[in-house]
């Protein structure tokens, strides 16, 4: 699925404002579950709206009661007794009304005050609550990621203990040449999958440009062979697969590794014990 196209085709803001059909919406809430790029854009959007809102809300007149009530004083001042004649059998019963009709028109006005005021704090609320929602899917996605990814973790390492507990793999032990350093690590090589594991867990890291690599050697031939290279990390990492191996050693090289090994910068050396 397109991300990038499907947040541009406008299909998040009808989701917001509660224009899609169930079908539609039901299929945003679900892909916000899936893709927390659109969990934020649809946490953007509702933003954007409340901003703009707030922005561009427009109270009534200050003035509109107050030229409503004049208008109805002009009119009380139409049907005054004092300006009517004696025989207007009807005064008593028309100043009623008007004054009846000014305290609806008051009510009308606190009425539409109201109504636009508690409109407008409801449209906030919905749209706070669709944000906190946004968020909460956003936060619930990326901790199944991270408890993906610790399930991923926990397989590799079960596998690599299978893997270090199989009769067929062999410890290499491999050791600093300089007696003086304490450096060392271990090799698994299971001659009979012709795979290969390197503990880099127990390696310093290295300065930047350079990698960890490891040569197989064979007695009775002067060049080693290349298993592959590696970063100091965490745990077990696989390399090459290798028929044949008397020794493991490890040299320092540039990043991607070398033809031939640079003695100058081995490392680590040891001999594979069948025993």
């Amino acid at each position: 699925m397109n991300v990038k196209e499907y947040i541009e085709s406008g299909i998040l803001e009808e989701y917001v404002f509660g224009t899609l059909t169930k079908e539609e919406f039901d299929q945003v809430h679900q892909l916000s579950k899936q893709y927390p790029l659109i969990a934020s854009e649809i946490a953007v959007i509702e933003e954007t709206i409340i901003q703009l809102a707030a922005a561009h809300a427009t109270p009534p007149p200050v003035n509109l009661l107050d030229n409503i009530l004049k208008e109805i004083k002009e009119e009380e001042d139409v049907v005054n007794p004092n300006n009517l004649a004696p025989k207007s059998l009807g005064q008593p019963k028309t100043i009623k009304k008007l004054r009846l009709y000014k305290m609806l028109l008051a009510a009308c006005f606190i009425g539409l005050v109201c109504s636009l005021a508690l409109n407008f704090y409801f449209s906030n609320q919905l749209l706070e609550a669709n944000h906190k929602i946004a968020k909460f899917i956003q936060e619930k996605s990326i901790l199944a990621d991270q408890v993906q990814k610790v399930n991923n973790e926990l397989l590799l390492n079960q596998e690599q203990l299978a893997y270090a507990l199989d009769p067929g793999a062999i410890p290499v032990k491999i050791v600093s040449p300089d007696q003086n350093k304490q450096s060392e690590t271990l090799v698994l090589w299971n001659p009979n999958k012709m795979s290969v594991f390197v503990a880099t867990d127990l390696l310093p890291q290295l300065e930047e440009g350079n990698q960890y690599q490891l040569w197989a050697l064979v007695n009775g031939h002067d060049a080693p062979t290349s298993v592959g290279v590696f970063d100091a990390a965490s745990g077990l990492v696989q390399v090459r697969s290798i028929v044949r191996a008397d020794k493991f050693a490890v040299t320092i090289e540039p990043i991607g590794g070398s033809e031939t090994p640079t003695l100058e910068k081995l490392v680590l050396i040891g001999s594979v014990n069948r025993t």
